[in-house]
C-alpha cells in the first residue's frame, strides 16, 4: 500500500514561481545546486515524472546547465525507474535513507520498512545501472551499535555502500522515547560509528539537508585526530 501523499504534493510550475516572486527571476542564476528530497511520493513513475519537470523549468527559468541537480529518491527501486534517475541527475550518486537496519518492518512500517534483503537489491541495482557512489542517509541511534556494525560490514562486502551520512535520531515526542537505543544516550556510541566506518573505509558526511539533530564538531574533532 503506497502513502497518500499526493494530496499534499506542490506542483513543479507552483514552486518555480515561488521562488522567482520571493526572490526575482535572476536568483536561479546564482544558484549552484538544488537537491529533491522525498519523504515518500509513494510511487516511483510520479517522483520521476516530478523531477524531470522541476528540472526542465528551473533550466528554463536561468538555473545555469553547470549546476548540481541531485535527488534523494526514496521511492525509485526498480532497475528501470533507477535507469531513468541515472539520466536525470547530475552527480552520479545514488542516495538511499536507512533509519534502522533492525526489526525494520515493525519500527518504519510496511512501506519504508522493507527487509534488508530487498534494500541490499535496491542499491545493487543503483550500481548496476551506473551510479558511483551509494551512500546511505543513516539516522543513528535506534540500533544497536552491533546491529549497525553487522549491517554495513555485509553492504561494504558486497560492494554496494561507499559512504554514510549520519544524522541523530531525535525525540519529537514522548512515545518516541521507546526508540532510541539505550546505548545511543552515550557519547562512546557515536563514536564508535565514526570508528566502525573509517575501519571499512567507508567516506563519512555530514548531511546539510535534514531536520535532524546532527553533532558536527563530534565528527571534525575525531576526523582531525
Amino acid at each position: 500500500m503506497s502513502p497518500p501523499q499526493f494530496v499534499r504534493i506542490t506542483s513543479p510550475h507552483k514552486i518555480v514561481q515561488m521562488i522567482i516572486k520571493e526572490h526575482g527571476r535572476d536568483i536561479l542564476k546564482e544558484v549552484s545546486h538544488v537537491s529533491v528530497i522525498t519523504e515518500l511520493f509513494g510511487n516511483e513513475d510520479h517522483f520521476l515524472s516530478y523531477i524531470e519537470k522541476i528540472k526542465a523549468l528551473l533550466f528554463h527559468n536561468g538555473y545555469i546547465p553547470k549546476a548540481s541537480f541531485r535527488a534523494c529518491a526514496q521511492d525509485v527501486r526498480s532497475e528501470s525507474g533507477l535507469k531513468r534517475l541515472y539520466t536525470i541527475v547530475d552527480e552520479k550518486r545514488y542516495s538511499f535513507t536507512l533509519e534502522v537496519f533492525s526489526a525494520r518492518r515493525k519500527i518504519m512500517g510496511s512501506y519504508k520498512g522493507i527487509p534488508l534483503e530487498q534494500v541490499e537489491q535496491i542499491l545493487r541495482c543503483a550500481r548496476k545501472v551506473g551510479f558511483e557512489e551509494i551512500k546511505l542517509n543513516y539516522i543513528a541511534g535506534i540500533d544497536s551499535l552491533g546491529c549497525f556494525e553487522e549491517g554495513v560490514r555485509r553492504l561494504r562486502y558486497l560492494g554496494i555502500l561507499d559512504s554514510v551520512g549520519l544524522s541523530i535520531f531525535t525525540v519529537f515526542f514522548p512515545d518516541q522515547l521507546k526508540l532510541r537505543n539505550e546505548e545511543a544516550w552515550r557519547i562512546t556510541y557515536y563514536l564508535n560509528l565514526i570508528e566502525i566506518l573509517t575501519e571499512l573505509g567507508i567516506g563519512i558526511y555530514e548531511p546539510s539537508c535534514f531536520e535532524m539533530g546532527y553533532p558536527p564538531a563530534l565528527l571534525r574533532q575525531y576526523l582531525r585526530d
